[in-house]
């Protein structure tokens, strides 16, 4: 799996750092599990789609394992005001995601584009943010 050194050691740091919890809110859930990573137009083009993607997946597969068997969905969004590439888990049970906007649920490839074209699909046309899950 091609993965920049930079983005391997923060798949290595959430690997140490992350725990799951379940809870009947899925607001408390969502932002008990969110994690922010910054990124840049020249992070981006040094790191390339490949290796973006094998990151979301990683982080995917990181956060798999620490589910308890519980049935939890992972989701990934880029928030292009603040330039940052976010990632969450909640409960399956929701049946939904927490956000308040109209949504894109998208192939993965289609938010990593999104990301190096600074376009999160909420300001254009669609007005729906692009959000890949997965369940894990």
């Amino acid at each position: 799996m091609k993965l920049h050194r930079t983005l391997q050691t923060w798949l290595d740091e959430l690997n140490e750092e992350v725990t799951l919890i379940s809870s009947s809110d899925i607001n408390h859930e969502a932002n008990e599990h969110l994690i922010i990573f910054g990124v840049s137009e020249n992070e981006l083009a040094v790191w390339g789609k490949e290796s973006i993607t094998n990151f979301i997946l990683g982080c995917r597969d990181v956060h798999a394992t620490k589910t308890n068997s519980v049935p939890m969905q992972f989701y990934c969004w880029f928030d292009e005001l603040a330039g940052q590439l976010r990632i969450s888990v909640v409960s399956r049970e929701h049946n939904k995601l927490p956000f308040k906007c109209k949504l894109n649920l998208c192939e993965l490839p289609e938010m990593v584009q999104g990301l190096f074209n600074n376009d999160s699909g909420v300001y254009n046309k669609n007005a729906k943010l692009n959000v890949w899950c997965s369940g894990i």
